[in-house]
């Protein structure tokens, strides 16, 4: 490694591991017939009565008289085999490694595979486990050990590494800044206390990333404002020991989901498939931006990610590469993101629905301008901003009279301009 002490042996040691697990490349050239199944006892003993099932069909087909079978019969036992069918397909599977062919391998002389040199042996850097190797058996790739020690409560980087993310994602910036890098050139910790007590934490609560959810947005540094105060900023300009909330833009994801939640479209239910099947064809043509690809009201969690072609929305606002492993995205303020809150359809149909919403539940202009601001901002209105907005509304339905005919649609449509804005004010799109 070119800063840390992580020897060309210590590279060739691990990639030994990998090498010795056979990975599914892809799903098209994998047989079924090579399927191994990891199942519960429950699962298993389901599996071997569907399959008696099938044998028991087959034993009945070969030593009887079709001429003479009851057709009766032949349907009772063509169900059971649709049956059965079905409850196989229904059993959880998963595309999963398997142990490949045990190999340690030679480190070779500056990266050229002409030039081999000694044997590297199967086992885990020297610098976080120190000189004592952990054993790999020569029949075992080492990917179960590897597991099993980067999860250990003492190993000194994995769960660090964790909470820190954790922490960055609650807060804008880690205990740590450098997030991909927790080498000799590292940022040093603002808190190493915080870090290493939030450490022990989350490994005392097995590892439960929801846990370390909740305890860090119960905390008060969490619920600080983000309000400036000249007297802390003076002594911790960049604001490293918290004294205010870090003001950040949302990620795409969570804004596409906070429009769908608001529109009330958000489907929300967890697992399954995330496209129509129809559109699965789609998913590797590699030619064209297929909408039908991402016209899903599923969270942003269950879209694809093509790389050739990037959900639009997400590459506006700054989604990840995702070619390459990256712990932090970068923000950008740019005019695209600006046409997309005025012109997307997404933002046409949220700000449709809540409209509608307010309009449908509440009687009067001050009681949808309080309830459309809960909804959007999570607070009322103040004053200032109610009277202006009752201005708006006034004078847009007015303008509005001369080219549209009800004034229910009039009403309607100046609410939804209403809500336009306010989902693309900073309030919105800002933690603030």
């Amino acid at each position: 490694h070119k800063f840390d002490p992580i020897t060309t042996e210590d590279y060739y040691s691990l990639l030994g591991i990998f090498t010795s697990t056979k990975t599914v490349l892809s799903y098209r050239v994998t047989s079924k017939l090579n399927a191994t199944a990891l199942l519960s006892e429950r699962a298993e003993q389901r599996l071997t009565e569907i399959e008696d099932s099938f044998d028991f069909h087959d034993d009945f087909v070969t030593n009887s008289n079709s001429a003479t079978t009851p057709k009766e019969v032949l349907d009772e036992h063509k169900k059971a085999i649709d049956l059965a069918k079905e409850q196989y397909e229904a059993i959880p599977k998963a595309m999963a490694v398997g142990e490949g062919e045990i190999a340690d391998l030679p480190v070779m002389i500056r990266g050229s595979h002409l030039t081999p040199g000694e044997t590297a042996p199967r086992r885990f850097p020297h610098i976080l486990q120190g000189r004592t190797d952990h054993v790999i058996g020569s029949d075992r790739s080492g990917r179960l050990e590897f597991a099993q020690w980067l999860t250990r409560p003492e190993h000194p980087l994995t769960a660090r590494v964790m909470v820190n993310r954790i922490w960055k994602g609650h807060f804008g910036e880690g205990i740590v800044r450098s997030m991909d890098n927790f080498g000799l050139l590292a940022d040093r910790p603002d808190n190493l206390g915080l870090l290493d007590w939030l450490t022990l934490r989350f490994v005392e609560d097995g590892w439960s990333v929801k846990a370390m959810h909740r305890l860090i947005m119960l905390s008060s540094a969490y619920r600080m404002s983000s309000s400036p105060n000249p007297r802390h900023a003076e002594i911790d300009p960049q604001n490293r020991l918290l004294w205010r909330m870090h003001r950040r833009r949302m990620e795409a994801e969570v804004i596409r989901d906070s429009l769908l939640a608001l529109s009330g479209n958000l489907d929300d239910h967890v697992g399954g498939k995330t496209l129509p099947h129809a559109s699965f064809v789609n998913l590797n043509d590699g030619k064209s931006r297929d909408s039908a690809v991402y016209a899903s009201d599923r969270r942003s969690v269950y879209l694809p990610v093509l790389r050739s072609a990037l959900y639009e929305m997400f590459e506006t606002f700054d989604f990840a590469n995702p070619s390459t492993a990256n712990g932090r995205r970068s923000t950008t303020t740019i005019a695209p993101q600006a046409l997309f809150m005025m012109n997307s359809g997404l933002i046409e149909r949220a700000s449709l629905a809540v409209a509608e919403r307010v309009v449908r539940e509440n009687g009067d202009d001050s009681g949808r301008l309080d309830a459309v601001y809960r909804l959007v901002h999570l607070r009322p209105p103040d004053r200032e901003e109610s009277n202006r907005w009752k201005d708006f509304l006034e004078r847009y339905e007015q303008a509005a009279a001369t080219t549209e005919g009800e004034s229910a649609s009039r009403r309607v449509r100046a609410w939804q301009a209403l809500c336009r804005v306010l989902l693309s004010s900073n309030e919105f799109v800002y933690v603030m």
